[in-house]
């Protein structure tokens, strides 16, 4: 559908009940796609019912909204978030759009996920938008895999908050992807990193004012509580490990200062890629760096760089020398667990 300039909301226009894919593009007065177009912050309590009404789209599983110049928000208070078999939001150059959902003044309850099938978020140049998703939206979208972002001037965060308590133990997602974020100073905050077991690719490019990957973390503070695991404190194991991640690349971040401020135990790791970061100067991965068989792929632009790179085990440099490669002025090193 592309070019309904008259309308500036779909909530009447009636169920289409088959409706699988939704193109919407260069609508010029679309305001919201459904729901209150009002501009105020809702209570979730009045915008979700135990048994929610399937929205507009019920078979609906792949929404693409481009070029919609007026559009604040997908979904507007007083509408029935509800879209059993959605997978994939995709919203490009919306230069007014601030949020995938209207501000909540309370927590969502739990009675149903209003995206349970929803597994994919990409937004491209939608300059107003500060944070992909709230906190306390997160129950529903207990699918989320992927979220990617492209292009955002205001971007701050990825996941709105903290709030003052997590509602929820574990999320889903597997693959964070920023690029030319200039404003956003960092990916998400230490206080996440326990609830991101499945994050399995982190990739930033071109971010002007990123400093850090994960903020918040100092050293000290990761073991409060001393219970012994294998004479490890619990809270010091579970507090800074990405069990599945496999893939870290940073790319062009002129003032990225620290990936985390205390380590982080990645034994999935396989590509490790680092390239113009110039304030970059510490890698506090805690690999398995016993042989060959146990190294990642590791990429660094020249050798300076190399040389000057610290490593959580203060023997890694002389662990890994041996193994390195040059291609062109690139430093390369190619374990046999990245095949």
């Amino acid at each position: 559908m592309i070019k309904c300039d008259g309308t500036t909301n779909l909530t009447n226009m009636g169920p289409l009940e088959n409706l699988e894919l939704l193109d919407v593009g260069e609508w010029k007065n679309l305001r919201v796609l459904c729901g209150g177009e009002e501009e105020e912050v809702i209570n979730v309590l009045d915008s979700l019912a135990p048994t929610p009404t399937p929205l507009l789209f019920p078979s609906l599983r792949e929404l693409l909204i481009g070029r919609c110049q007026k559009l604040k928000y997908l979904f507007g208070h007083r509408s029935k978030f509800y879209l059993p078999h959605l997978r994939v939001i995709k919203i490009s150059e919306c230069k007014e759009m601030v949020g995938i959902t209207t501000k909540v003044t309370s927590p969502p309850p739990h009675w149903l996920p209003a995206f349970p099938s929803l597994e994919v978020i990409v937004v491209d140049s939608c300059d107003k938008m500060k944070k992909v998703v709230e906190f306390e939206w997160l129950p529903h979208f207990p699918n989320l895999k992927d979220i990617a972002v492209y292009y955002w001037e205001n971007m701050e965060e990825i996941i709105g908050g903290p709030p003052p308590y997590m509602p929820i133990e574990e999320i889903s997602l597997e693959s964070l992807k920023v690029h030319s974020c200039d404003n956003m100073r960092k990916l998400f905050p230490h206080e996440l990193l326990n609830h991101l077991r499945n994050l399995g690719r982190i990739e930033v490019r071109c971010c002007q004012g990123m400093v850090e990957i994960i903020s918040g973390a100092r050293q000290g503070q990761e073991g409060s509580t001393m219970t012994l695991v294998n004479n490890t404190p619990l809270s010091f194991r579970s507090s800074t490990s990405l069990p599945k991640l496999k893939l870290l690349e940073l790319r062009c971040l002129p003032q990225l200062k620290s990936i985390c401020g205390v380590p982080i135990y990645c034994n999935s790791m396989e590509v490790i890629v680092v390239s113009t970061c110039p304030e970059l100067n510490r890698i506090p991965l805690q690999l398995q760096l016993r042989n060959i068989e146990d190294l990642p792929y590791i990429e660094v632009e020249d050798e300076e760089k190399w040389e000057s790179l610290r490593w959580d085990d203060p023997n890694a440099q002389a662990i890994l020398q041996p193994y390195l490669i040059f291609r062109g002025s690139t430093c390369v090193l190619r374990g046999h667990r990245s095949h």
